[in-house]
């Protein structure tokens, strides 16, 4: 939400470590994102900040709906059972030869994974 309490962008922040950090933004909200962080974000000092559009370099495929978990739990290498593979985890996962990142989300209100 912004200032005015309306929504600035609907994105998906996901945690790679301690200090790094990946936003996922729709392709048509992405440049909008991309300022607004640029805008907002300390520059320098102890608590700098860089932003880099890897856009170029990812793809992005949603697998939703009631079996969505049994589809892919054919192909990674991790079990994604309610248990070890919680709501909004997110974690890289191997599919064949590709080292993939695999979120847990949904906006459809079924059981869904962003890859």
């Amino acid at each position: 939400l912004n200032e005015a309490g309306t929504l600035e962008a609907d994105l998906t922040v996901i945690k790679l470590g301690a200090d790094d950090f990946m936003v996922v933004a729709s392709d048509n909200t992405r440049r909008h994102v991309e300022g607004w962080m640029r805008r907002h974000v300390p520059t320098d000092g102890a608590s700098a900040i860089s932003i880099q559009d890897v856009t170029a370099a990812y793809g992005q495929i949603n697998v939703q709906g009631p079996l969505s978990r049994a589809l892919l739990e054919k192909v990674v290498d991790v079990p994604l059972d309610d248990a070890s593979f919680r709501f909004r985890d997110a974690r890289w996962v191997e599919i064949g030869y590709s080292k993939v990142m695999c979120v847990r989300i949904t906006y459809l209100g079924e059981l869904g994974f962003e890859l």
